[in-house]
């Protein structure tokens, strides 16, 4: 992984091989961020994608072992349980251009990925809400 440092965040890349999810974790961790938008693009393999059950309060997950185009990866940072915390909803493609997506559990890069980052100096951090079953931006809180 590489980045440089823009005038409103950071603009990251990741090499073949490595995972998305962790780096984007590790990333947040080393830049100490507090909250921001995340944006990328590239090609990702051994995909793991999930969607929010509302009735069962988890994530059923699908997984996608092939090679395909990283259409779109968006997402924010917060914090969760004072940690660093990346939620990103990804869209990718296969060889015929079918589209999948979904939230973001892991992805390896295949080829490259290319992220924008920008970043705020307001700190957004989650509870956990147990009527929706999930950990929430509480934006009362700073």
């Amino acid at each position: 992984m590489d980045y440089r440092q823009t005038e409103f965040g950071f603009l990251l890349q990741m090499f073949k091989g490595e995972e998305i999810f962790s780096n984007l974790v590790q990333f947040a961790k080393d830049q100490n961020l507090q909250s921001g938008h995340i944006s990328g693009i590239g090609a990702v393999k051994d995909i793991t994608v999930g969607y929010f059950d509302t009735e069962k309060k988890g994530y059923p997950k699908n997984q996608f072992k092939a090679t395909h185009e990283l259409l779109s990866c968006k997402g924010n940072f917060s914090l969760n349980d004072g940690e660093p915390f990346p939620h990103c909803h990804i869209v990718f493609c296969d060889t015929e251009q079918r589209a999948f997506g979904g939230h973001l559990f892991s992805a390896t890069v295949a080829v490259t990925a290319e992220f924008y980052i920008v970043t705020d100096n307001q700190k957004v951090v989650r509870e956990f809400n147990d009527e929706i079953g999930l950990a929430l931006w509480d934006l009362d809180k700073k």
